[in-house]
């Protein structure tokens, strides 16, 4: 999967120290943090599969909503 002219599959990826070991784990790299302002988030299960690319501030706000609860009642 590319991206900009990176191959995103080549990346380097760390797997959420959340999730169990049942299989169902978000990967992340923070390889194009710096350089493009850009967090790349994946499956584990299928770590050559699709990526979602989202802005670094977009993913902030994810976990800091995430931090607050804010999503217990949906």
């Amino acid at each position: 999967m590319m991206y900009d002219g990176i191959n995103l599959n080549e990346l380097s990826y760390e797997k959420s120290r959340y999730s169990g070991n049942g299989g169902s784990c978000v990967i992340w790299s923070k390889a194009l943090v710096e350089s493009h302002g850009l967090m790349v988030v994946g499956d584990s299960k299928d770590p050559g599969g699709p990526k979602l690319v989202v802005p670094v501030a977009a993913w902030t706000g994810l976990w800091d909503a995430v931090a607050a609860d804010e999503f217990s009642g949906a």
